[in-house]
């Protein structure tokens, strides 16, 4: 370096040369480094964001406690202890400590941050059409299911999209029309749509399950059919 001279930061195609151009990680990268360059409040964000998920990893060597362990002595809990320097929160009532929960906690609030899921609920008998009666009574209508997964896959903070179906089926009309639009909403959207049997997808219901990218069933779950033939027995003569 020539005396006089000051150090320039190279640009940020120059920090990431490693990646190959033309790449999409390289585009992410790319934008995204320009953008916390230009906004502090992203870049400290971006910072607590990190210290959250380190604390997530090494919760086990930062925490003295498990989270669901009860400190004892002598046999007795050490119930609503205040912080103190071996327990810088206090304890909870079953002698549980503090700072141990949060610390673990943090993994579970991550999970939840990260799998950001919406459930939509397919419950009770399925009817074309309902008014308010009906659906007070257990009726859920095709439209209604139709609107209600629309919405939640056009919701940007949706990650993901879970039928929680438990019914018996329903009725006939309208039925493949709803499945229709499922499929085109879960084809127009990268979000991934998955269905649960919890406890029964039966007839109607399974139709509108089978629409989802995939289906779950419980241990104890019923699925299954598809348009059943009722058996009549002529004893008029």
């Amino acid at each position: 370096m020539q005396p006089g001279s000051h150090a320039v930061e190279p640009p940020v195609s120059a920090r990431i040369a490693f990646i190959p151009q033309n790449t999409a990680l390289r585009q992410f990268i790319n934008t995204n480094l320009e953008v916390f360059q230009r906004d502090r409040l992203a870049m400290i964000g971006l910072i607590i964001l990190i210290f959250f998920v380190l604390v997530a990893i090494f919760a086990p060597l930062i925490a003295p406690y498990g989270p669901q362990e009860v400190i004892e002595e002598g046999g007795i809990w050490l119930s609503n202890e205040k912080p103190s320097a071996e327990f810088p929160l206090g304890t909870t009532n079953v002698g549980r400590d503090i700072f141990s929960q949060l610390v673990y906690g943090s993994r579970t609030a991550l999970l939840v941050g990260f799998s950001a899921a919406i459930a939509v609920s397919v419950i009770g008998t399925l009817v074309s059409r309902s008014g308010y009666l009906d659906a007070a009574s257990g009726l859920q209508a095709y439209g209604d299911i139709a609107d209600a997964i629309a919405t939640v896959m056009n919701d940007a903070s949706v990650r993901g999209v879970i039928l929680d179906v438990d019914s018996p089926g329903g009725e006939v009309g309208g039925l493949f029309d709803l499945v229709e639009q499922i499929q085109t909403i879960r084809s127009a959207s990268a979000k991934p749509l998955w269905a649960v049997a919890n406890e029964s997808a039966l007839s109607a219901a399974y139709a509108i399950a089978s629409a989802a990218d995939r289906l779950y069933v419980t241990r104890t779950g019923e699925v299954g059919s598809i348009g059943v033939v009722a058996v009549h027995v002529d004893e008029s003569g």
